[in-house]
């Protein structure tokens, strides 16, 4: 038995709130009521407790709607030749865009796209064509992304940029050691690999739009991927035609509400006891799971709380042969990754939907 206790004007007056049962090797939570006032918070432990984890986790709700910001009007929602292409700084006043047509344009301090450079500059950018992306792949179930040996599982957003495509960037950093990740639709926000890397990576935003390259210059996020004839305060349109979509790094925050749909199983051969890959919770609202098996079984869903491998058991869904278990995903459930253990081998979905 835990008792939680606050102090309500931060003078070291404390008074109880609840009692929380804690049963050996299981995990608890409760969510935190909107209108408890209270400046700090402690929890006091019966003498039986030992080797125990409190973990509080504090956060706004995502009120963005499902589609992008005026911000981003203009960007395309499929792929064109003549948007795509390279992006690359060439110096702290130049950044430089090698169309898809071949064509060099560069774009200066003032903010005028045009034609220009000479074939060292094209040689420039063509070095930082986007690369090939071994690391990254797709299957049925979701998208997996390989870091340092590890694999971990992200939402598809939008079905049709689901799978990693020649020419499209996946990740930049456009900030001191702050990538963006574009992958399924979505750009997330992926640390340096000495903040942790993928573990803490986080959803921006669910775009649905072909963006095929991005690069920070100015200050600024450059975009391509802008349809003909789109005009507006953020494109920079060349004379000859092709043009980039400019704006400020946080208008990433315009964009859509994170969604998306995929897990880290779908009609997966699982051993008896082996945990799946972490599959991404955090940064989603509206969240909810579909559990099928082939065979009777139990199957434990777990969450790491804060990105470190503090995995704990949340909840247990026993399944039927051929029927599917629907879970909602509580938003009081702050864990930061959500993978799966099947209680006997078998054949196994476990499918998240993020709305």
């Amino acid at each position: 038995r835990i008792a939680v206790e606050v102090d309500a004007e931060g003078d070291g007056s404390w008074r109880p709130w609840f009692v929380a049962e804690a049963p050996p090797g299981r995990a608890g939570y409760v969510e935190i009521p909107r209108d408890l006032r209270a400046c700090w918070i402690r929890l006091r432990a019966d003498d039986g407790a030992a080797c125990l984890t409190a973990h509080i986790a504090c956060r706004d709700a995502d009120r963005r709607p499902a589609r992008n910001g005026p911000a981003f009007a203009g960007l395309a929602r499929a792929a064109r030749p003549d948007a795509a292409g390279t992006l690359r700084s060439l110096s702290p006043t130049r950044l430089g865009w090698l169309g898809g047509d071949g064509a060099l344009r560069l774009l200066g301090p003032e903010l005028r796209l045009a034609p220009g450079g000479d074939p060292g500059d094209s040689a420039k950018v063509a070095a930082a064509a986007v690369p090939a992306a071994p690391g990254v792949t797709r299957d049925a179930a979701s998208i997996v992304v390989t870091e340092d040996g590890r694999r971990w599982r992200l939402p598809v957003g939008e079905t049709a940029l689901g799978d990693p495509a020649p020419g499209r960037r996946i990740a930049r950093e456009v900030a001191t050691e702050r990538d963006l990740l574009n992958l399924g639709g979505t750009f997330f926000e992926l640390p340096a690999r000495n903040a942790q890397g993928m573990a803490k990576v986080r959803p921006v935003g669910t775009h649905g739009l072909a963006i095929g390259d991005f690069c920070g210059q100015f200050g600024l996020l450059a975009l391509t991927g802008v349809e003909p004839g789109a005009s507006g305060e953020r494109i920079a349109r060349s004379p000859d035609g092709p043009a980039l979509w400019l704006g400020v790094i946080d208008d990433r925050w315009q964009l859509g509400r994170p969604r998306g749909a995929g897990g880290p199983w779908k009609d997966a051969a699982v051993a008896a006891g082996e945990g799946s890959d972490p599959y991404l919770l955090s940064g989603y609202q509206g969240r909810s799971a579909e559990v099928t098996t082939r065979d009777a079984a139990a199957i434990e869903l777990e969450g790491d709380l804060d990105g470190t491998g503090l995995w704990v058991s949340w909840a247990t869904v026993r399944t039927e042969p051929g029927r599917t278990a629907r879970v909602e995903i509580p938003d009081a459930l702050g864990a930061y990754w959500i993978r799966a253990r099947s209680d006997r081998a078998t054949e196994a979905t476990v499918w998240l939907t993020y709305r």
